[in-house]
């Protein structure tokens, strides 16, 4: 999304997308957004109701980090997965990327045997979009 079509949510949530593994304090976050810390403290209130972040209390001032088990969590975070069962070729996926918003993986196989058991099941498990799945 445009920056300036950005609203400072938006922002704050971008931040902890970008990097889930890492905790963020409230002065961090106001000093990398160049937003007033009690602006980043409405909205981290927000973004906990939503239970999108959580709070952790271990340290003097209390840090936040992304809830990557949530479902809504998952559903923003994600990125799309496509397995097609065909020799490879070349795609130029920038134009789709961009109007989704989201990267865009592609797996080609020959075969779907020929991977291992698990993306197997990850594929079986996922959307199908067009055709079916044979295991054999």
């Amino acid at each position: 999304m445009d920056e300036p079509f950005k609203n400072n949510i938006y922002r704050i949530l971008e931040l902890f997308m970008e990097f889930p593994a890492k905790d963020f304090s409230i002065r961090g976050i106001a000093r990398e957004l160049k937003l007033s810390h009690a602006t980043i403290l409405n909205y981290i209130s927000d973004l906990q109701k939503l239970s999108l972040i959580n709070k952790k209390e271990a340290t003097l001032y209390p840090t936040y980090f992304a809830n990557t088990e949530n479902q809504k969590y998952k559903l923003y975070k994600s990125d799309i997965d496509i397995f097609v069962e065909a020799k490879e070729s070349k795609l130029d996926l920038v134009k789709y990327e961009k109007k989704l918003k989201h990267t865009i993986n592609i797996l080609f196989e020959k075969n779907i045997n020929d991977i291992s058991k698990e993306l197997r099941n990850n594929i079986i498990n996922g959307v199908v979009l067009y055709g079916f799945v044979k295991i054999q």
